[in-house]
C-alpha cells in the first residue's frame, strides 16, 4: 500500500507530456514534483539528486542523452526509484536497462494507462515493464563465437576493414555476420548494434 510521501522529478523536454505525467501522479502521495526539461535544468532542483525518490526519465532530451544520469543515479543513490518512459524500446535499449538496473520502463508507444501501472508498481516497490518492453527483451538466442568476436570488435569501434584483418576473414563475411546479428537482434542500424554489444559484453 502507498504510506510513503515522495519526491518526484520528471525529465521530459515535451512540456504537454511532462504535464500529462504530473497529473497522472495526483492520485499518489507526492510531496514534491517537479518538470525538467532538459539535463542542464538540474541545476534548479530545490533538492540534491539523492533525495529524489522517484526519476520519471526520457532516454532522449533533445540532442542528449539521459543514460550518464541513470549510471550516476545508481551509483550514488541505489535506491532512487527510476521509471524510463521513452519512444526507444529496442533489445538494445532493454537490454541496457537491464544492465543498469532499472526496473520501470514504459514504451510511449503503448497505451498510457501502462504508465499509470508501472507508477503503481513503484509505490509498491514492485518492477514493471510495458508491452513493448517485454516484448523487446533480450533476444533469446545463441551467439557462435565468431559472432562473440565480431560484437567484441565492434565495441571498440573496429571497423569493417579492421575486423576482417584482425579476425583473417573478407569484408565480405565480416558484412554476412553484421547482417546476420542485426537480424538476431532485431536493430536496423549499425549504431545500434554497437550500442546492443556494448550492453551484452
Amino acid at each position: 500500500m502507498e504510506t510513503r510521501l515522495t519526491n518526484v522529478a520528471i525529465l521530459e523536454d515535451h512540456p504537454l507530456v511532462a504535464e500529462s505525467i504530473k497529473a497522472r501522479l495526483e492520485k499518489h502521495p507526492v510531496t514534491y514534483c517537479t518538470i525538467l526539461p532538459s539535463l542542464s535544468a538540474m541545476a534548479t532542483l530545490t533538492f540534491r539528486p539523492a533525495a529524489i525518490d522517484l526519476w520519471i526519465i526520457d532516454l532522449e532530451l533533445g540532442n542528449e542523452t539521459a543514460w550518464d544520469l541513470i549510471t550516476n543515479l545508481r551509483l550514488k543513490c541505489a535506491t532512487t526509484g527510476i521509471l524510463v518512459y521513452t519512444m526507444h524500446d529496442t533489445p538494445w535499449i532493454r537490454a541496457r536497462l537491464d544492465k543498469e538496473g532499472v526496473t520501470l520502463a514504459v514504451s510511449k508507444s503503448d497505451p498510457v494507462e501502462e504508465l499509470d501501472l508501472a507508477i503503481e508498481a513503484f509505490f509498491n516497490n514492485k518492477s514493471y515493464f510495458s508491452t513493448s518492453f517485454r516484448e523487446a527483451q533480450r533476444p533469446n538466442t545463441t551467439l557462435t563465437q565468431r559472432e562473440i568476436d565480431i560484437l567484441r570488435l565492434i565495441t571498440k569501434g573496429a571497423s569493417t576493414a579492421e575486423i576482417s584483418a584482425q579476425l583473417s576473414i573478407s569484408a565480405n563475411t565480416v558484412m554476412t555476420y553484421r547482417k546476420r546479428l542485426m537480424e538476431k537482434f532485431k536493430v536496423h542500424k549499425a549504431t545500434e548494434l554497437a550500442n546492443l554489444a556494448r550492453s551484452l559484453l
